[in-house]
C-alpha cells in the first residue's frame, strides 16, 4: 500500500474525506464518455463483443444481466454454504433476518468467467 500511496484509515472513515471534484477519480461507468471507452477496449481486442453489450446496458441502466455466468455445479455449492450458514445460525444468523452473510465470495471467486466481469466492470477500463 505505501508503494502507491494508498492512504491507511487508523480512525474516521468518511465520504466528506472523498475528492469528489477530482475527475480522475469518478469510475469509468460514470464518466460521460463510457461508451468511447467501451468502443476503444473493444476495437483493441481487451473486451468481446458480448461483454460491450453487458457493459453498455450496465452505463445505460445501472444494472446488467449475464445469463449462465455460473457455473451449474458452482450454484449448487453457494446454495450448499448458504443452507450450512443458515442451518448452523453463523455468526448470528437467523432465517428472516436482515443481518449480512459473509464470505460468499471465497465460493465465487473460483468461477473465471465471474472473475473476468467483475474485473472487466470494476477495472479502470
Amino acid at each position: 500500500m505505501k508503494a502507491f500511496g494508498t492512504p491507511v484509515i487508523l480512525n474516521e472513515c468518511s465520504a466528506r474525506f472523498f475528492d469528489f471534484d477530482d475527475r480522475a477519480l469518478v469510475p469509468w461507468f460514470d464518466r460521460p464518455d463510457a461508451d468511447v471507452a467501451l468502443d476503444e477496449k473493444l476495437n483493441q481486442n481487451d473486451i468481446t463483443q458480448q461483454e460491450q453489450q453487458w457493459f453498455s446496458d450496465f452505463v445505460e441502466r445501472g444494472f446488467i444481466v449475464v445469463e449462465n455466468l455460473l457455473e451449474e455445479g458452482l450454484i449448487n455449492q453457494i446454495n450448499q454454504d448458504l443452507d450450512q450458514v443458515i442451518a448452523e445460525k453463523r455468526a448470528g444468523y437467523e432465517y428472516g433476518a436482515s443481518t449480512r452473510i459473509e464470505g460468499l465470495h471465497r465460493t465465487l471467486c473460483v468461477s473465471l468467467r465471474f472473475l473476468r466481469v467483475i474485473c472487466v466492470g470494476l477495472g479502470s477500463l
